[in-house]
């Protein structure tokens, strides 16, 4: 199955509670594929992670464990795990060109990244021992300050970037704003 159709088929039916339905994609290296050639496995990608922080805010779901909690969650044998370091890598080197094409999603992801750490007493790399610091300053000094006052866009507009169904369709798809 392709990443556009893991992606489309896992998330069939978000449209009728967005980041509350707890729905993300099933494991896979979703970061490879921030920059791919196809704007299709970009867009889909993009839609993955974006689904993993919003549902990690909405706290319907945790698409990330610091690796000391893998223990407790199953062990780590045959368990794949989402690597939070390499989506935060990915995201920083490829912010500007997911700004430039998906810019609904984009501040979706900034908004989700200052709140999942502003809203909590504990910093990222406090949460997950494993994180880079270099890159989490990175992130914080190249992509969040600069965009400290974005705003979380309506969710119709994730849902035209993303091309996912939402629930009421005429709410969100015959208004024009």
């Amino acid at each position: 199955m392709t990443i556009i159709e893991k992606v489309k088929a896992a998330l069939t039916g978000v449209g009728v509670g967005g980041f509350h339905t707890g729905m993300v994609p099933p494991y896979d290296r979703y970061d490879l594929y921030l920059n791919d050639l196809d704007m299709e496995v970009r867009r889909s990608a993009t839609t993955a992670f974006t689904m993993q922080l919003g549902t990690w805010h909405a706290g319907s779901s945790f698409s990330f464990t610091p690796q000391h909690k893998r223990k407790f969650a199953g062990g780590f044998g045959d368990v794949k795990w989402h690597e939070f370091h390499h989506y935060i890598k990915a995201f920083v080197t490829y912010h500007q060109e997911i700004q430039r094409d998906f810019p609904i999603m984009y501040a979706f992801i900034v908004w989700f990244f200052i709140h999942l750490e502003d809203e909590k007493p504990i910093s990222f790399e406090e949460r997950f021992p494993e994180l880079d610091p270099i890159w989490c300053n990175r992130l914080r000094k190249e992509v969040l300050q600069p965009n400290a006052d974005i705003n979380i866009p309506h969710m119709k507009h994730f849902f035209r970037e993303t091309k996912l169904e939402p629930f009421f369709k005429d709410e969100f798809w015959n208004d024009e704003n």
